[in-house]
């Protein structure tokens, strides 16, 4: 009865928020992703099927779904835009990557919607990119991590300053040279700025999750290695304490 009582306690005293609509159009929507600001306000990022060719939006939600912001419609090309993945620094700006055209696109809104940096290409590899991930630092130095199909798969890297360019050089990641297909890869940051990215490897048939740990400065502090087997798909957000 006690623990009834506690939990009856716990329901009434946290807030719930009734599901809302991002959308209200008749276009087709995909692939969302949100970030959280110190304001509190969620941004939210997808794909919008619009006049036959998919955009990226943007828009702002306080806690109880009422948009604050106009929708930013980011692209205007002719080709596709799909997979949006977004993080927001401590200043509540939103750093934007997502694939089009089979190469990777950054930009950078700030709190008030403004398209402070618009969309630029960021990899320069051969090789089509597809499904990237971000992750940023407080003062908005963003990792960037993405799917570099060669002749074989592998997973680009790279560290870019507020503006989208280049802090460190680039990096390819991947340890199987033979039959490897490395994908889907994801990053997270801890406080201090080291970058833990984990993706899907097929290694001469074996398949699993990679997982490497890189400082600030951009040296390996751990792996990478191959860390479960028979898994796919991973997602990350700081560091896997059993590792350390």
């Amino acid at each position: 009865m006690r623990a009834l009582f506690i939990l009856l306690i716990l329901m009434i005293s946290i807030p719930c928020y009734a599901d809302f609509r991002v959308t209200e159009d008749d276009f087709d929507s995909t692939n969302p992703c949100v970030g959280v600001g110190p304001d509190q306000l969620a941004r939210i990022a997808w794909s919008s099927q619009q006049n036959g060719t998919y955009h990226i939006c943007w828009a702002t939600f306080d806690p109880s779904g009422t948009q604050t912001l106009p929708t930013v419609v980011l692209t205007a090309s002719v080709e596709d835009s799909s997979y949006p993945r977004l993080s927001v620094d401590d200043a509540n700006r939103s750093f934007l990557v997502w694939e089009e055209g089979g190469q990777i696109l950054f930009a950078r809104i700030g709190p008030d919607g403004t398209v402070d940096v618009s969309p630029k290409q960021i990899n320069d590899q051969l090789g089509t990119c597809s499904t990237p991930d971000i992750d940023t630092t407080p003062e908005g130095i963003s990792h960037v991590v993405y799917q570099l199909d060669q002749s074989i798969h592998k997973v680009g890297y790279r560290v870019l300053n507020e503006n989208g360019d280049d802090i460190n050089p680039p990096l390819t990641l991947g340890n199987c040279d033979f039959i490897g297909i490395e994908k889907y890869p994801a990053v997270g940051l801890d406080p201090d700025g080291n970058a833990y990215i984990a993706w899907n490897d097929i290694c001469n048939f074996d398949q699993g999750l990679n997982y490497v740990i890189y400082s600030a400065a951009g040296t390996v502090l751990w792996g990478p290695s191959l860390i479960v087997t028979g898994c796919f798909l991973p997602a990350t957000s700081g560091p896997f304490q059993a590792l350390n």
